[in-house]
């Protein structure tokens, strides 16, 4: 889940206030709650639905839409926009419209946005936030082969060597699901080293450059479920090519 803040400021605000007010932004967002970290949405259904709620006591108009890389989601979301009374849920439906144009022989990954405009604030020096969610949203089609729960399991993992000669940790998922890594470390007699995964593509790679002199003999790592809950795997040994 990503966070993004927008300042809307009306007047002049003079810098100490201004840094007073922006050294509150992580807990300044507490009007708008999502119901969710992700959406899986299964195909062979029209729809999905996720909750948004207000814990607060002044109302939020919400904005809601779905996006991609080519800005041509094949998802709508229903209401749009709407106004959302203080210490009140609603339902946010998101609707396939083009799913039939999607792979149908492996995940594909979307984000959906979600905006939270405070209600206007009289007075002349007022900062306000305007803060936009955003949840990666799955469309997992029909009759998939295996079982999401068990893609981490199923990754291979080797050693390889850069351009310039570095050994690097190698993963590759034979699998047609995401794979969301929250943590991943290899391990060796040299030692260990804390690596920063990037979530993996179905049927996808990626490599991971290795610190000098680190020996991986094995990985331990932990993944995202479906419910944004993370899953230890136990460690797995790495293969040699």
């Amino acid at each position: 889940m990503h966070k993004c803040f927008m300042a809307l400021a009306r007047g002049p605000l003079p810098v100490a206030a201004i840094l007073a007010l922006t050294s509150l932004l992580p807990s300044a967002h507490a009007g708008i709650v999502v119901g969710g970290t992700r959406v899986v949405f299964e195909g062979g259904k029209r729809e999905t639905s996720i909750s948004v709620n207000n814990k607060g006591d002044l109302p939020y108009i919400v904005q809601a839409w779905v996006e991609d890389a080519d800005n041509q989601p094949p998802f709508l979301v229903t209401p749009p926009m709407s106004r959302l009374e203080g210490e009140k849920e609603s339902l946010l439906r998101i609707i396939c419209v083009k799913c039939d144009q999607l792979p149908s022989d492996k995940e594909s990954v979307f984000w959906l946005s979600i905006k939270e405009i405070p209600p206007m604030v009289d007075g002349d020096n007022v900062l306000q936030l305007a803060v936009r969610t955003r949840i990666k949203l799955f469309y997992r089609p029909r009759d998939l082969k295996g079982n999401v729960g068990d893609a981490p399991l199923q990754l291979a993992w080797t050693i390889g060597q850069a351009a310039d000669g570095a050994a690097t940790l190698e993963v590759n998922n034979p699998t047609p699901y995401f794979v969301s890594f929250s943590k991943l470390t290899a391990t060796g007699a040299s030692g260990e080293q804390n690596i920063k995964a990037r979530m993996l593509a179905p049927f996808g790679k990626d490599s991971y450059p290795l610190d000098r002199g680190m020996v991986a003999t094995a990985v331990s790592f932990s993944t995202i479920n479906d419910y944004g809950a993370d899953v230890d795997s136990p460690a797995v040994p790495i293969k040699s090519h």
